[in-house]
């Protein structure tokens, strides 16, 4: 009897371990399913199971390490520690690492109701370019709107496509309705070309720029050159008026350009050299000047006229400061040349006709010799001296021979003699 219980009771246990067996195998076939399904998801995933194994899969466990090794390390630190409390039954996460190389991965976790820890592993890197894309595109467009001028672009067929918000300024409206509208600040504008356009109620002179797009159309700004207009205005005002003071001087006044033409002459340089102010109107180069002196005999007389011409084209760029010179003609008049740099480039030509002044200067100094021969060459020595005229300068024999002293011959009242004197030397 005991026997046949003993038996009974193995017979039991072992249909149980049979019975216990098959649900495992049955359930290692659910779960192989599972993963045979989970395998067709275009996915990468990593499962762990309550007792915190990986599932199944000892491979899975390598290329989890793997991933690991292919972040970054605070990003594989901050991954490990989610996935950990993932486990230990915190919520969900969803989180993008930046892997090396670039790319970036968008980690999913989530807990199974049976306890199980699964990681999805999406490729993010798409969505990550074009987040960058975007946020790029919105920083272009602030930075668009933050610059002072008018800047637009154009498409292959000349719309507008696009505007920043100081062209939506300039028309009075704003950046989309200016797109919609199709508004244009200056039409069929050319490239360095201006134009004057209204701006906020006044008059604005504006220089257009034009730069081609690799995909077709113009991408085009408007600078403000009103500014610069005025400044010209002004100069050209200042320059008219240094025109008129030099055309009513008398001396002659020629000035020529950095390309050595003549831009500018006076009526006095005209009539000094005899040449028709037609002709120095087309604006004549400094070396055809020379050559047209050099066949009306004006130049000075030179033994090699290549080497003289050249030596005056080489003022054009040794002149740094304002130099003279004498000119002696063949005409017998001598003139005095000033040269100095212009400050538009260039040089300044000044002539004056001192002939006159230095036959003055030789009159007076002949006529100076000749009073001091006289006096210093007497024939007879004697001395007339007025009451009220005193004697400037004693010649030397007239003093030696009365012994007087230079300085001391002021008055007569004041001239004393020397006592070795004869009285009757003087008289």
């Amino acid at each position: 009897m005991v026997i046949e219980s003993a038996a009974a009771l193995c017979l039991f246990v072992a249909l149980a371990s049979v019975a216990a067996l098959l649900r495992a195998r049955r359930e290692l076939d659910k779960a192989r399913a599972r993963c045979t399904v989970l395998d067709t998801v275009p996915l990468e995933w990593f499962g762990w199971r309550p007792g915190g194994m990986i599932a199944d899969e000892p491979s899975k466990e390598s290329g989890y390490r793997q991933f690991l090794a292919g972040l970054l390390p605070a990003d594989a630190a901050h991954l490990e520690k989610a996935r950990q409390a993932l486990q230990a039954g915190r919520t969900s996460f969803s989180t993008t690492f930046s892997a090396r190389g670039g790319r970036a991965s968008t980690v999913e976790g989530r807990r199974a109701a049976s306890g199980d820890t699964v990681l999805w592993i999406l490729d993010a890197s798409a969505a990550v370019t074009v987040h960058t894309a975007r946020q790029e595109a919105a920083d272009l467009r602030r930075t668009l709107d933050l610059i002072p001028l008018p800047v637009w672009r154009r498409g292959a067929d000349g719309t507008l496509v696009d505007c920043n918000r100081a062209y939506a300024n300039a028309v009075d409206t704003t950046p989309d309705l200016a797109v919609a509208e199709g508004r244009q600040l200056v039409a069929g504008a050319g490239n360095g070309e201006c134009r004057h356009v209204i701006i906020g109620g006044s008059r604005r002179l504006v220089e257009i720029g034009e730069v081609r797009c690799a995909a077709g159309g113009t991408v085009d700004f408007a600078v403000d050159r009103t500014d610069r207009e005025a400044a010209e205005a002004e100069l050209w005002r200042h320059v008219n008026a240094h025109a008129e003071v030099l055309e009513a001087i008398r001396v002659s006044v020629a000035i020529y350009g950095p390309d050595k033409k003549l831009i500018f002459f006076n009526a006095a340089f005209a009539s000094m050299w005899g040449i028709a102010e037609d002709w120095l109107g087309a604006q004549p180069s400094f070396e055809e000047i020379l050559e047209r002196l050099r066949e009306v005999r004006r130049l000075p007389e030179a033994a090699d006229f290549q080497a003289f011409k050249c030596q005056q084209l080489e003022l054009f760029t040794n002149v740094i400061r304002p130099q003279q010179e004498l000119l002696h003609l063949p005409d017998g008049r001598t003139l005095l040349l000033s040269i100095s740099p212009h400050p538009f480039g260039g040089l300044t030509f000044v002539y004056e006709d001192v002939s006159d002044r230095l036959a003055l200067e030789r009159s007076c100094k002949t006529l100076t010799k000749v009073r001091r021969a006289t006096l210093d060459h007497p024939i007879r020595r004697h001395c007339r001296v007025r009451q009220r005229r005193p004697v400037k300068a004693p010649q030397s024999c007239l003093s030696g021979a009365l012994g007087f002293v230079g300085r001391r011959c002021r008055r007569r009242t004041a001239y004393r003699r020397d006592p070795r004197e004869d009285p009757r030397s003087v008289r």
